[in-house]
């Protein structure tokens, strides 16, 4: 087996895990967040729903779904979603997940007898090659959709300041 393959493959596996790990965080986040805006002692208290009501079921709103976008990301395959997180005018990298699986898996063999590998490849090798293009597929969606629900959480905390400021600018005079 090729030692170089073998270090490609470790370190999209490496990164893949790494996505993993950040949406669970960020889903975790989410729902401790959710769980205190809805515990907020002075939601709720009017007989109708007033501004502040509606005001913190839409934070609430944004949080859930990205919440759920997260946890999409968990969905062992994603085919319906394919975002960027690289500059497609970078040089292709053979050991950037989302050039990887951007490329297929003979062009990842073909990369590195480019960068000086000489040995040629056996079937094993080659079957580390479509694991990595597969592996590397995921990783990049599963960065896209935290990427989205990041946004989504930020605009969710983003939100009540502008909102502060607002109200501070429009209370004032």
């Amino acid at each position: 087996m090729n030692k170089e393959l073998l270090e490609i493959h470790s370190n999209v596996k490496d990164w893949l895990k790494f996505a993993e790990a950040k949406n669970a965080m960020l889903v975790v986040f989410n729902s401790a967040s959710i769980y205190g805006v809805a515990k907020l002692p002075f939601l709720n208290k009017a007989e109708e729903p007033n501004f502040i009501d509606n005001y913190f079921s839409f934070i609430i709103i944004l949080l859930i779904i990205s919440t759920v976008t997260c946890l999409i990301s968990f969905v062992p395959r994603l085919k319906f979603i394919l975002l960027s997180i690289s500059n497609s005018k970078e040089k292709n990298n053979i050991f950037f997940f989302e050039h990887l699986g951007k490329s297929t898996p003979k062009k990842i063999l073909e990369s590195l007898k480019g960068k000086g590998v000489k040995e040629e490849f056996s079937e094993v090798d080659e079957d580390i090659a479509v694991q990595i293009h597969s592996l590397a597929n995921v990783a990049t969606r599963k960065y896209s959709l935290f990427t989205i629900a990041v946004w989504i959480t930020v605009s969710a905390y983003i939100n009540p300041i502008v909102a502060a400021i607002f109200a501070a600018y429009t209370y004032k005079k």
